[in-house]
């Protein structure tokens, strides 16, 4: 009978990269905080607005959380001194139970103000006709922290020479429309499009000049240069992650989303300013 020996050199340091790989994923990649910086030069034929600083979060996904995450989230965007402060939905995981978590919100500051967007967990994770109750409790919960939530509407924010910002209802529940958000809003006005997924927003019914800010995605998660795009990026309107040209007028930035939980590589949690020069 053949006898097998001790695992050699080699398969001790295949164990050994393989503990170290875990560990990268599951403790310190989602707890790796970063803040990523973009300028954007949205303007229009008069000179556009006035230099804006956005602060953009999405997917917080409240009970993945560990204690005191939030609390750190809240402080890091504060440090960034924004003007305006846009959350891309999917605040919660998987129920009203969670809303309590979220009371770290209320302590941002943006002088233009907080305004949020629903992703599919606020509607109970996805399918068309999903029941809105939940959504709105969520809604609710984040106008008492002092956030507006744009569901297919629109705020002017710094007045004539200033911006539209169109928040788009979830694709996944199939509330989502982008012409009922953006009705009244100049078509030479310079507009910043906030949705949970770049799918709800069609670049070629975007008038003038706009940027779409999305999350969603969480990067994919596992990103491998090239392949993660080509694998899962057809699924997301071809936008996985970071910046992307969507036609002549119109950008899109598509956050890793800010939640600590779950499993990454390459993907780190994020907070994304966006300076609109």
């Amino acid at each position: 009978m053949k006898e097998f020996g001790k695992p050699g050199l080699k398969a001790w340091l295949f164990l050994l990269f393989y503990f170290l790989l875990v560990v990268y994923a599951l403790v310190y990649e989602p707890n790796n905080l970063i803040v990523t910086r973009n300028s954007f030069d949205l303007v229009d034929g008069s000179g556009g607005p006035v230099p804006v600083r956005v602060v953009f979060i999405s997917d917080i996904h409240a009970g993945l959380q560990r204690d005191g995450y939030l609390d750190a989230v809240v402080d890091k965007v504060n440090e960034q001194e924004p003007d305006i402060v846009l959350i891309g939905g999917d605040v919660i995981e998987s129920g009203a139970s969670e809303l309590d978590l979220l009371a770290p919100l209320s302590r941002l500051n943006a002088s233009y103000g907080k305004f949020a967007v629903l992703g599919n967990h606020d509607y109970g994770w996805w399918g068309c006709g999903t029941t809105n109750a939940t959504a709105d409790e969520v809604e609710g919960k984040l106008e008492n922290l002092g956030i507006d939530v744009l569901r297919n509407e629109h705020r002017i924010i710094g007045g004539s020479g200033g911006f539209a910002l169109i928040g788009v209802d979830d694709d996944w529940s199939c509330y989502d429309d982008y012409n009922a958000a953006a009705a009244g809003v100049p078509d030479s006005m310079p507009k910043i499009i906030l949705a949970h997924n770049t799918n709800s927003v069609n670049a070629a019914a975007v008038k003038g000049p706009g940027l779409v800010l999305a999350g969603h995605t969480h990067c994919g998660l596992v990103r491998v240069p090239v392949l993660t795009e080509s694998a899962l990026g057809w699924g997301f309107g071809s936008v996985l992650g970071g910046r992307r040209e969507l036609d002549a007028d119109t950008e899109a930035y598509v956050t890793c989303g800010v939640t600590g939980g779950g499993i990454r590589v390459l993907t780190s949690p994020e907070i994304s300013v966006i300076d609109l020069e």
